[in-house]
Formats: C-alpha cells, structure tokens, sequence
C-alpha cells in the first residue's frame, strides 16, 4: 500500500517556529506547512528603546511562498506570529519570520532559485512561468541581483 499524506507525522522546528500543520490538495497540487510562534514574551527586546517591557498586541499570520519541490506543485508557509507593544515607548513591531526574504511574501530559497535561472540569461517572463510566481515578484529579484552584480562589477574596477 503507498505511503499517503496522512500517514505522515511532520515534526519540524524553524527557529521560533514549530509545525503545527500540513495540508495537501491533490487537485489543486498545493501543499501548505502552518507554522506558530513559540517566542516567550519574556524574551522579547523592543527594538526601539531596546527594553524588555513589551506584551502581545495582536496575533498576526502571513503565508510566503516557498520553493517546490515537485513540477507543477505550489509550496506555501503559513506563519502565525505575534504583535508586540512596548510599555516604555509606546511603539508596535511584529516579530521576525525567519527564512522571508524582505518586502516579499517568499522564501530565501525560492529567491535563490529564481537568482540562479535569471542568472543563466533567462527572461523574468519565462521565470515568471516556470516558477509560478507573480511576474512583479521575478522583476524586484532581478532588479535586486542587477543591483548586486554592478556593486560588486563597480568594486572590482576600482581595484
């Protein structure tokens, strides 16, 4: 008999985050991993006065999209993360997801991936395709890695 989805337990830990969930659609060839904090309050620092007076504000949750595994099959972490408010200086902050690569709903692999196709000369439209991500999330990475890659051009000629 093969091995079905229900058959597995997932017990994984990234960073402050513990699995809680997995979720497999075969007609819609989705997987979804949920993932809750498990930070103490007790060890959070605001990151403005730097004190540790803060408590949870709100309870928040975001999905990322995640690099695939399989053709044709769609990866997503859902994260449920507190909000924070600091009893010295009033201000509000989220606390960090690991692995989200910053201003983007995806995964650093998935950055990495999509860094390594574009790099072999591919247009961000086919990208776009191949990856199935959204083609104004390929054009922000491939604007990233262009910045980069004249950086470090322009620190090499000066050299």
């Amino acid at each position: 008999m093969p091995l079905q989805t229900y058959d597995t337990q997932i017990n994984s830990v990234c960073q402050p985050f513990t699995a809680v969930s997995h979720s497999f659609g075969p007609k819609t060839l989705k997987s979804v991993y949920s993932f809750e904090s498990n930070r103490q309050t007790s060890d959070m620092r605001c990151p403005y006065c730097g004190k540790m007076n803060v408590y949870v504000h709100a309870r928040h949750s975001t999905e990322i999209k995640d690099f695939p595994f399989l053709p044709k099959h769609r990866q997503s972490l859902v994260f449920y993360y507190h909000g924070y408010k600091c009893r010295e200086c009033g201000h509000h902050f989220m606390e960090p997801i690991p692995a989200k690569v910053p201003n983007a709903r995806i995964t650093i692999r998935a950055a990495e991936w999509i860094k390594g196709l574009l790099s072999r000369n591919m247009p961000v439209s086919a990208v776009a395709e191949i990856t199935g991500f959204h083609w104004e999330t390929v054009k922000k990475i491939h604007l990233g890695f262009m910045d980069e890659f004249l950086r470090k051009r322009k620190e090499e000629l000066q050299r």
